[in-house]
């Protein structure tokens, strides 16, 4: 009775998983594979039979199904948010509009209106000093000039 209450749970878990395409139900679809496939290998008698098998198919072909159709919903080649996937953090700053003017601006023109940092400004000066030579001009050496 546990295994198919388990079984069940796991199977509508994925089905749900690739309909509505969510990031959490992949991570609770692959611990309720785990835990099934733990549980075949346990009930198995002997090996390759129907609980070995299911364990095996479990363990190794629909965890890894699950955690990587997850992950590839997360991201998508540039590690951009897939669209139509909602964040909770991005939701709260989108009703929350703290009439930040840089929201409302592109990329190129944030990056005109913003000053860098001041570590970003010395690694910029010490760049700066390497491409005209200056860090290998050095003074004097004492008697060794």
């Amino acid at each position: 009775m546990l295994l198919a209450t388990l079984g069940f749970i796991a199977v509508m878990l994925t089905a749900f998983m690739f309909l509505s395409k969510q990031v959490m139900l992949s991570m609770a679809s692959v611990i309720f594979w785990a835990i099934f496939g733990a549980d075949c290998f346990n009930l198995s008698g002997a090996a390759w039979d129907i609980y070995y098998l299911a364990g095996f198919g479990s363990l190794l072909g629909m965890i890894p199904l699950c955690a990587f159709a997850g992950y590839s919903w997360r991201t998508n080649k540039r590690g951009q948010m897939v669209e139509g996937e909602s964040d909770s953090v991005e939701d709260s700053e989108e009703e929350s509009d703290d009439g930040d003017a840089a929201d409302d601006l592109p990329d190129d023109d944030i990056e005109k209106t913003r000053k860098p940092s001041l570590r970003t400004q010395a690694l910029h000066k010490r760049a700066e000093r390497r491409r005209t030579g200056e860090v290998a001009k050095k003074a004097g050496w004492g008697e060794f000039k």
